[in-house]
C-alpha cells in the first residue's frame, strides 16, 4: 500500500532540517573546489623542473579533492530512485518537491506572517523565487547531463565498485558549476523558508585566499627538496 503523502507540517519540518544540512555540504563543496581549483594550473607550472619525487603526493591529493567534491555534490542533488515523499534525505530535489505544494506555501506564509521583518508578500516572493529558479535547474540541459555523469560516478566509483565499463566522470567545470547552481538554490530556499542566508561568496572568497596561501607554502616547500 502507497503512504499517505506528508502532511504541509511535516513537509514544512523536513525543509527546516534539510536545508541546513544542504548548506553544510555547499561548504564543504566550495572548500573542495577552491583547494583545487588552485591546485590546478598555477600550481603545475610553479613546479616546473622539480623533483618527481618531491612531487608525487600532488596527483592524488587532487583526485581525493575531486572525489570528495563530487561526494558532496551528489549528496546535494541525490533525487534517488523511490518516490520523493518517501525518501529520507537532505537534498535540492526534496526541498524543491515540498516548495512546490500549494499547501505548504500556505503554512509557510502562515508561520511567516507574524515575523515583524519578512512580510507575508516577501515571504511569498521568495518562494515564487526558488520555484521558477528549480525549474530553470530542470531544464538546464548540460547541468542535468552534468548532474547524471555525477550519478554514475557515484554509483560505480564510490558506492560500488561495479563490473560494467567506467562512465564519463564530470570535469571540473562541470563539477564546479554544480557547486554555484547548489549555492543559488539554497540561499533562494534559505529566503523561501525563512531560514538565515549563508554568505556563501564570502565564505568562498576566505577558501580562496586560504587556498592560494596552502599551495603557495607547499610549491616553496617541495623547491626545497634536493632534486
Amino acid at each position: 500500500m502507497a503512504k499517505a503523502p506528508k502532511t504541509a507540517a511535516e513537509a514544512v519540518a523536513i525543509i527546516d532540517r534539510a536545508v541546513p544540512i544542504i548548506a553544510l555540504d555547499v561548504r564543504r563543496g566550495i572548500e573542495d573546489m577552491e583547494l583545487l581549483e588552485a591546485s590546478n594550473t598555477p600550481v603545475k607550472a610553479a613546479l616546473g623542473g622539480v623533483s618527481v619525487e618531491a612531487i608525487r603526493g600532488h596527483s592524488p591529493v587532487q583526485n581525493a579533492l575531486a572525489l570528495m567534491l563530487a561526494l558532496a555534490m551528489s549528496r546535494a542533488f541525490d533525487c534517488g530512485s523511490r518516490p520523493i515523499e518517501q525518501q529520507n534525505k537532505a537534498s535540492l530535489p526534496l526541498v524543491g518537491h515540498y516548495l512546490n505544494r500549494p499547501d505548504v506555501e500556505e503554512a509557510i506564509l502562515s508561520r511567516a506572517s507574524p515575523n515583524p521583518v519578512v512580510s507575508r508578500a516577501e515571504q511569498q516572493k521568495a518562494i515564487e523565487d526558488f520555484r521558477a529558479a528549480w525549474a530553470g535547474h530542470l531544464s538546464d540541459a548540460p547541468m542535468q547531463d552534468a548532474l547524471a555523469k555525477l550519478r554514475s560516478i557515484r554509483d560505480y566509483e564510490i558506492a560500488h565498485s561495479l563490473l560494467d565499463a567506467m562512465p564519463k566522470p564530470p570535469t571540473y567545470g562541470e563539477l564546479f558549476a554544480g557547486v554555484g547552481r547548489a549555492a543559488e538554490l539554497v540561499v533562494l530556499a534559505q529566503r523561501a523558508a525563512g531560514h538565515e542566508i549563508s554568505d556563501f561568496e564570502g565564505f568562498r572568497a576566505d577558501r580562496a585566499a586560504f587556498s592560494a596561501a596552502f599551495w603557495d607554502a607547499y610549491v616553496q616547500g617541495v623547491k626545497l627538496v634536493p632534486p
